[in-house]
């Protein structure tokens, strides 16, 4: 079986197929493993360029996983979320804004926040950002505008004029909240991942073979990588991003189904990014 990207959906499911007993091959576009989990040094301390969060026990059963391995990997607390503004934003142990803020507009913004699943069945999908400017008066021109977009538009790697409010309450609503957000303070999450489920098909990733062409009308499936090199199983499997499916790099033979490619072209997927910061002073 072939596999193409050697992000986390691949690697797991080259895991859950290696369990299985299937001979699998991941071929990967880039000289590392992982996809969009990262981890670097900052001077002495371990960043995360990607993925660092953890929804608690109740979310995500990778939780309770690190939390088995020999020796342990230390999940510490970073938010600790409950339905009341001044708890919501207590961060590292320290109340932001709580109650030492009298601005309006910050109050209104977390109220937004904490009642978002009463959408959830909305006659309508409306664009979060078409809601705000007709029930709250907040269009882009209003200060606080970026709250929101940075919140919920970011979140989900678009912005709030593409991001329905029905629909982001209908996803929420599959959170169960109150078990906390974590992450890791001796290791990253790539590592964690690579101990817990990758290292055992480690070896079977093909680096730097971007894949540009996918046949699936012969005999048998083929994938063709930069270096002309034919890559055959019985099943193809693609787990490569939206953003490389909207690009259009990878040529497909017969082309995929026309309401797939629509459906891929329709979600937003807007660039992110992350600055790190480190000061030789707590000045806070």
């Amino acid at each position: 079986m072939v596999i193409v990207g050697a992000g986390v959906a691949g690697l797991y499911a080259a895991y859950e197929l290696d369990q299985a007993g299937y001979n699998v091959l991941l071929v990967e576009a880039t000289n590392r493993h992982g996809g969009r989990v990262q981890d670097a040094l900052l001077g002495d301390v371990g960043i995360e360029l990607g993925a660092e969060e953890l929804y608690g026990p109740l979310n995500n059963f990778i939780f309770n996983d690190i939390a088995s391995l020999s020796p342990p990997l230390t999940q510490t607390p970073i938010w600790t979320y409950s339905n009341t503004q001044d708890e919501r934003i207590e961060i590292g142990g320290s109340a932001v804004w709580a109650n030492t803020t009298n601005d309006s507009d910050i109050f209104d913004y977390w109220d937004f926040l904490d009642h978002i699943l009463v959408h959830a069945g909305d006659p309508s999908d409306l664009l979060i950002s078409d809601h705000l400017a007709a029930s709250h008066g907040v269009g882009p021109s209003h200060r606080a505008y970026h709250l929101y977009d940075g919140q919920l538009g970011a979140e989900y790697g678009t912005s709030i004029t593409r991001l329905g409010l029905r629909s982001l309450a209908r996803q929420e609503a599959q959170w169960p909240f109150g078990s906390g957000l974590y992450g890791l303070a001796n290791s990253g999450y790539l590592e964690a991942l690579d101990r817990l489920y990758f290292d055992p098909i480690l070896d079977r990733i093909l680096y730097e073979s971007p894949v540009v062409r996918v046949e699936t009308g012969g005999l048998q499936p083929v994938v063709v990588d930069t270096h002309g090199v034919s890559h055959y199983g019985d099943v193809v499997l693609m787990t490569v991003s939206v953003g490389v499916l909207q690009a259009e790099v990878i040529d497909f033979d017969p082309d995929l189904p026309a309401e797939k490619v629509a459906s891929y072209n329709t979600i937003g997927m807007g660039n992110g990014m992350k600055v790190f910061l480190r000061f030789s002073a707590s000045f806070w």
